[in-house]
């Protein structure tokens, strides 16, 4: 909620900015109330069924002319994103995300296309992607591991036994010995009420 700060100047140039903290699954905007929502980078935290269910509520929280933004990271392609599902988990796994490993679910494009327009929504395009979502298991060991360079090194080994040398290539992954980076895709996509 801090990073929304920057929302001031739209609050500056009369514009209405409502922050909320709330479970999305349940969350109780009226009806045809809000003329934008975004959902950065948090809809992969539940199953696909309930993406579906946040999608619809947000949908019947649009104005008519609304608009949802959905941004999200995954693999750049339905197959490459197998990969990326695999490689998370792993991570999940290791860390003791339990919660993670069971509940979460990262949508393909089509995948992310298809829920929304399940969930009512139309006229749903990318507007934005790019191969910028930087995964580096250095990072990683720091951050999930607690420091522990055994996990760093079996999630290492892990990421190497389970990927072929053409998905390798096609998320330009670096592979420096003791931590690896890779690179997966970040996207945008607009869905129309």
């Amino acid at each position: 909620m801090d990073r929304t700060i920057p929302l001031t100047r739209y609050e500056d140039k009369g514009h209405s900015v409502n922050r909320t903290l709330q479970d999305a699954r349940n969350f109780s905007f009226p009806k045809d109330s809000l003329d934008a929502i975004v959902i950065k980078m948090g809809l992969h935290e539940v199953s696909k069924e309930e993406q579906v269910r946040i999608l619809a509520n947000s949908l019947d929280s649009l104005k008519p002319a609304g608009e949802l933004f959905i941004w999200e990271c995954m693999g750049q392609t339905p197959k490459i994103n197998e990969y990326f599902k695999r490689i998370i988990r792993k991570k999940d796994e290791l860390a003791g995300y339990t919660s993670m490993v069971e509940n979460r679910y990262f949508c393909n494009e089509e995948e992310l296309i298809d829920i929304a327009e399940e969930a009512g929504g139309e006229r749903v395009e990318v507007i934005y992607q790019d191969s910028s979502f930087d995964w580096n298991t250095l990072n990683l060991c720091q951050a999930d591991f607690g420091v522990d360079v055994d996990k760093l090194k079996e999630y290492n080994e892990y990421i190497r036994s389970i990927l072929p040398i053409n998905v390798s290539q096609a998320i330009k992954l670096e592979d420096f010995g003791d931590f690896i980076i890779m690179h997966f895709a970040k996207k945008i996509l607009r869905v129309r009420k």
